[in-house]
């Protein structure tokens, strides 16, 4: 229902009359924008919008935020995502931890993509799928479209409507009167386009710095916090081989186990008492041993007990 949605078909050529300052995403399936329109869309990221590039029919040799479309390739076979990123962007698991349902989709047709880029999800033969600019956080390239002759994404629909959503939920945030945002690249893209005011943190930084310090920020009427990436805390997992390799001709124990096992911890505790238990018995039995001069003084039949002076 798109008016419940609040969804704006925009012509081409009627970027100059479209609500940009209402609007949260844009989905993009032309031509990359190139002149005039290039410019309309980059002030729309530079103020925190988020764009989804989709493959026009007839890709041309335009760049945008990096990223170029290639020539489309027909799969004799429909395909299946091989690869793809669960722990950000746009296809990162729920808040429950469950994945969504990428490796489901069929892939009929996609269309090629280059440039400075991050791919999010790979087809066979390391394809990107779908991959976000390196250079504009808020910018993502699918290199397929929903329409049937080319995917199941509307026929899955799950997977699509995760991305939509998250980049929706993600421009709302932009349009409310507070925002936090990662400190980085996209931070300072955003500072370099529209002018902040300093409220809160180090007035050391130089004003071509402020989006990789943390602070509060004024733009407007609106308020920014800037903090480090929540990613700076996760720790990532090195898998077994990386760790042999790194570890290559040195000795040492791997500890195998799962998040929420406590077996292997309560092991280690339970030598270390069973170590302490065997040292105490054996401290026990040797001050319980008789001492030699007694056994001497048995032996030569003396009391055991001297007389006090």
């Amino acid at each position: 229902d798109k008016g419940a949605a609040g969804v704006d078909v925009i012509p081409p050529g009627g970027l100059a009359s479209a609500p940009w300052d209402a609007a949260a995403a844009l989905l993009w399936q032309a031509p990359l924008p190139e002149g005039r329109d290039a410019q309309f869309v980059q002030a729309f990221i530079d103020r925190g919008g988020q764009v989804v590039f989709f493959p026009p029919d007839r890709p041309t040799a335009a760049v945008f935020a990096g990223g170029s479309w290639g020539e489309w390739m027909v799969h004799a076979k429909a395909v299946a995502p091989e690869t793809w990123r669960t722990d950000q962007d746009l296809l990162a698991n729920t808040l429950s931890g469950g994945a969504l349902p990428v490796g489901d989709l069929e892939i009929r047709r996609s269309c090629g993509l280059a440039g400075d880029i991050v791919p999010l999800a790979s087809l066979p033969g390391g394809g990107p799928l779908m991959a976000r600019s390196s250079r504009v956080d808020s910018v993502t390239f699918c290199a397929t479209t929903p329409a049937a002759r080319d995917s199941s994404l509307a026929a899955e629909g799950v997977v699509l409507y995760a991305v939509v959503q998250r980049a929706i939920d993600r421009g709302l945030a932009v349009l409310a009167g507070a925002r936090q945002v990662d400190a980085g690249p996209a931070a300072v893209a955003l500072a370099a386009g529209a002018g902040w005011t300093r409220l809160a943190g180090s007035a050391a930084a130089a004003s071509t710095e402020v989006g990789l310090h943390a602070g509060v920020f004024s733009v407007g009427e609106r308020l920014l916090a800037v903090n480090r990436p929540a990613a700076e805390d996760t720790a990532a997992v090195v898998g077994d081989e990386r760790i042999d390799g790194l570890f290559r001709g040195l000795g040492f124990a791997r500890i195998t186990g799962r998040a929420g096992d406590a077996d292997s911890m309560v092991q280690e505790i339970w030598r270390a008492f069973l170590i302490a238990m065997l040292v105490a018995l054996i401290g026990e039995g040797l001050l319980s041993l008789p001492r030699r001069l007694a056994r001497e003084r048995m032996a030569m039949g003396f009391p055991l007990v001297e007389a006090a002076a």
